[in-house]
């Protein structure tokens, strides 16, 4: 049985016998969590009770408010089901499949267990955060982009050296961000990335995996639409590429990254 949060600030030295009976006092008067009421009563501070938290789950502690967060990983569980786990995504590990997170307290094994399954990871890596670093960081995740917000930058890959600078000309004259990546770069893609690639570059780079990044795929037959839906394609072109059919992939991207129509290209 883990230790109660009241014994282990007392074991940090964080609070007194007497300090840890005025909170319990207040807790039973008022309704609060004892931490939040240790804080409230100014007999503890937020990094004490995070720390104690912390040591109660077993759980590294992680100050939230000065995390920068990937909005591209807003995909990988809805702002619902953050406020339900009340839990936050970090970073994503490709190669391992594994999800760094930031919950609330109380972090249960079975809790974490539901977070995993609601991610799709194969593995968490859990960190503890204040609740109230949680609202305000699903709130940051998770609010809508704000006009003026930088678009994106489309990634160029697989394409013979002609297609590539046709379609960045074709970006260019219609003001959309984009550059010629290389394989390192396009293999590290994420869920915030946009790329526009022919299907067999992409299997090519990813074998039998699934692009983690959005994916604007294209082929020279229709037929190859099942492969570009094992990639995990949002858009399937067929080339020789028509720069209105590219543009309109491209806002289908934007909009499921959440940036308003106006800000598509």
């Amino acid at each position: 049985m883990s230790q109660r949060l009241g014994e282990i600030l007392q074991a940090h030295g964080s609070i007194d016998a007497a300090q840890l009976q005025a909170a319990l006092t207040y807790q039973r008067t008022t309704g609060r969590p004892l931490g939040e009421a240790l804080v409230h009563l100014r007999l503890c501070s937020e990094a004490q009770v995070l720390a104690a938290l912390a040591a109660q789950a077993g759980l590294p502690p992680i100050d939230l408010d000065q995390e920068a967060l990937d909005r591209g990983l807003a995909g990988l569980l809805s702002r619902d089901a953050a406020e339900r786990f009340q839990a936050v995504p970090l970073r994503r590990d490709e190669r391992m499949r594994a999800l760094a997170v930031a919950v609330a307290a109380p972090a249960s094994p079975e809790r974490l267990e539901q977070l995993r399954e609601a991610t799709g990871a194969k593995a968490l890596q859990a960190f503890l955060a204040s609740d109230q670093a949680i609202s305000r960081a699903i709130a940051r995740l998770y609010s809508p982009r704000q006009a003026g917000q930088a678009q994106p930058t489309i990634l160029v890959y697989g394409w013979p050296e002609d297609a590539a600078k046709t379609l960045m000309d074709g970006f260019a004259a219609r003001d959309v961000p984009g550059r010629i990546a290389g394989a390192v770069e396009a293999r590290a893609a994420g869920p915030g990335d946009i790329i526009l690639a022919p299907v067999a570059a992409m299997e090519a780079l990813l074998g039998k995996e699934r692009c983690p990044a959005l994916l604007i795929a294209a082929a020279k037959r229709a037929e190859d639409f099942p492969r570009a839906e094992k990639l995990d394609a949002c858009s399937f072109l067929l080339a020789p590429l028509d720069m209105d059919c590219v543009v309109r992939a491209i806002q289908r991207c934007h909009q499921l990254l959440g940036i308003p129509s106006r800000q598509a290209a």
